[in-house]
């Protein structure tokens, strides 16, 4: 990582908690506090729990991905890697830190870098497709849809729809194809290896999509992980005494940890703005909503960026050779 990128990283990071600090101080520090001091520590354990028991998961999941095309790292490397990019995702914007992950699988183990990157896909994908159903559980159990509520899923639909397209346009070996062959982005010499890099990718997807049993058992992973992220907001709410914002607080969450660790979410602080900007739109009272919204993530993003920075220096030396120019090329 050169100086430059650190400097973007630091900026990018103030800005994350200028906005953060901004928000709470308009619903007014006082009146948060006074909701947190009511804290039920035994019920926190666990809701601390249950979100480390996500990443366990998401390592089962992850390895799964790999058994069609290659032999998957030891569930031991794969939290680390899993913690590390989490860590990057933290400091970098959409998501970069999971494609981290690829790099660090070829330089650790020699998997191919189209093989780790049709891992990371598929695993985006099945994210997208299990909050989804998670999502509109929430929303029907609600029982009561407000009118922002239904605009905040109308737009995670398009997005959901746009990613999908993306998807597919990266599983077609036509459109990889017609890059090769076209005239005018021939003469692009980069053009060449990144049209055999994606026809590579493409071919990786289409022989996990293959493995029946992977896609399935992977499906039912992802729920649960959404599953328990709901859970563990649930759990929260009952230790701040507000059961009765569960639902709203929960809907809250899963698409601000969406939406915001997929585009502006410097050092967690995306999913705490967003959290709480979107529980108030959801009637819920402002304070309750920042109560519950700091309750729930501050303590957790701590953990995530300690594992996070003990995971990368254990990984260090396969963090430092992300030679991407050569990678690409190297999908045979």
């Amino acid at each position: 990582m050169s100086r430059k990128d650190i400097i973007k990283a630091i900026l990018f990071s103030f800005i994350g908690i200028a906005v953060f600090l901004y928000i709470t101080h308009r619903i007014g520090f006082d009146e948060i506090e006074k909701i947190v001091k009511d804290l039920n520590i035994g019920l926190y354990f666990i809701a601390i729990i249950i979100y480390l028991l996500t990443f366990i998961l998401r390592a089962i999941r992850w390895n799964l991905f790999f058994k069609p095309v290659s032999k998957p790292p030891n569930l031991k490397d794969s939290l680390l890697c899993i913690y590390s990019g989490y860590l990057f995702n933290f400091v970098f914007p959409a998501r970069l830190g999971d494609f981290l992950r690829a790099f660090i699988t070829k330089n650790r183990f020699g998997i191919k870098l189209r093989i780790g990157i049709s891992t990371v896909i598929w695993e985006r994908f099945f994210d997208l497709l299990a909050f989804a159903i998670i999502l509109s559980f929430l929303l029907l159990l609600s029982g009561s849809l407000i009118v922002m509520e239904k605009y905040l899923y109308l737009t995670y639909a398009l997005l959901t729809i746009v990613f999908v397209c993306v998807i597919l346009l990266i599983f077609s070996k036509k459109f990889w194809a017609y890059l090769s062959a076209n005239k005018f982005l021939g003469k692009i010499s980069y053009m060449i290896p990144i049209s055999r890099f994606g026809e590579g990718v493409s071919d990786t997807m289409e022989k996990i999509f293959k493995s029946r049993d992977t896609i399935l058992i992977t499906l039912l992973f992802s729920l649960v992980i959404w599953g328990l992220d709901a859970l563990r907001v649930f759990i929260v709410c009952i230790s701040l005494a507000s059961f009765e914002y569960w639902m709203k607080m929960a809907i809250a969450s899963l698409l601000a940890g969406m939406i915001m660790s997929s585009t502006f979410n410097p050092l967690g602080t995306g999913e705490l703005s967003g959290m709480i900007l979107l529980a108030v739109l959801m009637i819920v009272p402002p304070d309750i909503a920042a109560a519950i919204t700091i309750v729930d993530r501050i303590i957790l993003v701590g953990f995530t960026i300690s594992l996070g920075i003990v995971s990368t220096l254990l990984l260090l030396p396969d963090i430092r050779d992300l030679g991407f120019w050569y990678d690409i090329q190297d999908i045979e």
